[in-house]
């Protein structure tokens, strides 16, 4: 992530992510945090009050359905989509249209929350899914990531847009 990118945090949560990404990519950079969860959202907005982060940050509630139609084809740098597998049946559907906004080998990070959630979510099904949905998987790395307002040792996929 650069100055001037354009980044999805897709199932934003309280926003943990949002203000270190609008950082990495400002001054012309944007951040676009989604999350269906109204209470998740006021508090990414009561942390941008806070801390008032360089680079630009939209904030959009979704009705829960996975689609993106308000955000242009091949328009988006990287999404990440951190810890949300697992509360989401139709993982096709996402990550069709992840594809569809991330321009060609634009970075795709998934955080199926494997550690945290043991057995909750299907890596190879995840990899057989993003595959089938334009995605090469790149590497995976171990990392302190975010769960639930605390920090946690989780393993995260890097995937680039065919």
């Amino acid at each position: 992530m650069k100055p001037g990118d354009r980044i999805l945090d897709f199932g934003c949560g309280t926003g943990g992510y949002v203000i270190p990404l609008a950082e990495a990519v400002a001054p012309n950079g944007e951040v676009i945090a989604v999350d269906k969860n109204p209470d998740n959202l006021q508090e990414v907005k009561s942390r941008l009050t806070k801390y008032n982060p360089p680079g630009h940050v939209s904030i959009r509630k979704t009705d829960g359905r996975l689609h993106l139609k308000w955000i242009k084809d091949g328009s988006l740098d990287t999404a990440l989509v951190f810890d949300i597998l697992h509360v989401i049946d139709d993982w096709y559907t996402l990550f069709t249209e992840m594809r569809r906004v991330l321009r060609r080998d634009g970075i795709l990070l998934v955080n199926p929350a494997s550690l945290s959630h043991k057995g909750e979510v299907d890596v190879a099904r995840l990899m057989t899914t993003l595959r089938t949905c334009g995605f090469i998987f790149e590497y995976s790395l171990v990392a302190k990531a975010w769960h639930y307002r605390q920090p946690s040792v989780e393993e995260i996929f890097v995937f680039k847009a065919d």
